[in-house]
């Protein structure tokens, strides 16, 4: 390694250092906001299991903030929050403070946080611009238009079916992690009753195998869709929600599915508190 590429790599460090506490509040915020959606998104689940009408997503829970009084102060909170969210994921992937390396499941799940972090980035733009401009036309949830260009191209039905079998494969190993891995094992829990413990790592568990449970159902119609080449029949987190209510005892099974989001949205929140956060190297 030469003198530059040395001196290069240690401004880099130091810089990384530097932010550091930054970029822990950032993440922490994240985390909060993060939970906050998943929270608002369950409550909406489990209104829409009990009333038996079509459950949203997060754009659709950012549009029930907007309806309260201070809605738009809010939106503009969980928008930094969001983003918040998206850097730290951001620098977990490029950066790769906690270590994951560059093994193939290493690299994976670095891709995963990259993903991660344009999806928030996305989300962050549309709280953004609702606590600017309020609701318009085109904020419904509709996997449709996204898929429909996508299908156009020669070659977009076999990459929207990779996509989807990619989705159901992360949602069988979000089930597996939450039956056999341990989501709780960044949480520094050790301040806490042991019963208040179980608890959160009860409320952990829960929480990643609903969310499991909701990507493999995209993931499943995402490539159904691409394979039918029905760009419409693919589903957004809403649609998925509400293909789980449609099935036998849907309005039940839909209840089960917001008890876990819920979890997981709690989950989120405790990590907003006492997830060890590296980060730097």
């Amino acid at each position: 390694m030469g003198t530059a590429t040395r001196k290069a790599k240690r401004h880099v460090d130091n810089a990384a250092r530097e932010a550091a506490p930054w970029v822990e509040r950032l993440a922490r915020a994240g985390y909060f906001s993060r939970g906050l959606v998943y929270l608002l998104v369950a409550l909406l689940a489990a209104r829409a299991a009990y009333e038996r009408r079509h459950p949203a997503g997060a754009r659709g829970a950012m549009l029930e903030i907007l309806r309260h009084p201070l809605g738009r102060v809010v939106l503009t909170v969980l928008t930094v929050g969001l983003l918040g969210y998206a850097v730290w994921t951001l620098i977990q992937a490029v950066m790769d403070p906690e270590r994951k390396g560059t093994s193939l499941s290493g690299l994976g799940r670095r891709a995963a946080y990259l993903f991660t972090a344009v999806v928030y980035t996305g989300l962050a733009a549309t709280s953004a611009r609702l606590a600017a401009y309020g609701w318009a036309e085109g904020d419904t949830e509709s996997a449709g238009r996204f898929t429909t260009p996508v299908m156009e191209h020669a070659l977009g039905r076999y990459a929207l079916i990779a996509a989807g079998v990619g989705l159901l494969g992360y949602g069988l190993w979000k089930l597996y992690r939450a039956v056999a891995k341990e989501p709780e094992k960044r949480l520094d829990l050790s301040s806490l009753r042991p019963g208040t413990q179980k608890a959160l790592k009860l409320a952990g568990r829960v929480g990643v195998a609903a969310r499991g449970v909701v990507f493999g159902v995209i993931g499943v119609y995402l490539a159904l869709s691409a394979l039918h080449h029905r760009p419409d029949e693919a589903r957004m987190p809403s649609g998925a929600l509400e293909s789980v209510r449609q099935q036998p005892h849907g309005a039940w099974l839909l209840a089960v599915v917001a008890v876990g989001l819920a979890a997981f949205g709690l989950f989120e929140m405790v990590k907003a508190r006492y997830r060890v956060i590296r980060a730097a190297k």
